[in-house]
């Protein structure tokens, strides 16, 4: 998998368990509603695009891939792996919807100036809840179950 990519437990493989406790360790989570509808668009505009599917099957493909964790047999199906994974045994998670004082946040305790956080182009998709039907919605809801709930995240914001 890609840097970006790799869950906790892979860092801490990867680093060794005495590295991996010194370092302050946090993570952003999206909600799954939209992280899924965004990287669905996103695979759209690769530079070599690959067969566009439609959005429903796209969503039968990820619920395949997570519940084999198959994550590494397609391409990009690191994608789809939960959140959640990413969260175990960080120090502290903030949420995507609010980037910039999760970010304020993490400068403090680094005890380094905050950068500016630039204002998100608008997207198409971003009224995210236009693009689910019912039961592509409760494929989702069951899947991230453990992260929604987790997270506290709720269809339609």
């Amino acid at each position: 998998p890609s840097p970006q990519h790799l869950t906790c437990e892979m860092l801490q493989k990867k680093l060794g368990e005495e590295k991996y406790n010194r370092y302050y360790k946090f993570a952003f989570t999206r909600n799954p509603w939209s992280r899924i509808l965004s990287s669905y668009y996103w695979r759209q505009t690769l530079p070599k695009k690959r067969t566009s599917l439609p959005f429903g099957e796209f969503i039968k493909l990820m619920q395949h891939t997570v519940e084999n964790k198959t994550y590494y047999d397609d391409e990009f199906g690191d994608h789809f792996i939960p959140q959640i994974e990413y969260t175990r045994g960080v120090d502290d998670v903030f949420r995507y919807e609010n980037l910039k004082s999760g970010i304020i946040t993490v400068a403090s305790k680094l005890n380094i100036p905050a950068p500016e956080v630039p204002i998100k182009e608008a997207k198409a998709y971003d009224n995210y809840w236009e693009f689910y039907n019912t039961q592509t919605r409760e494929v989702i809801n069951d899947v991230y179950r453990e992260e929604i709930e987790t997270f506290e995240y709720e269809f339609g914001r």
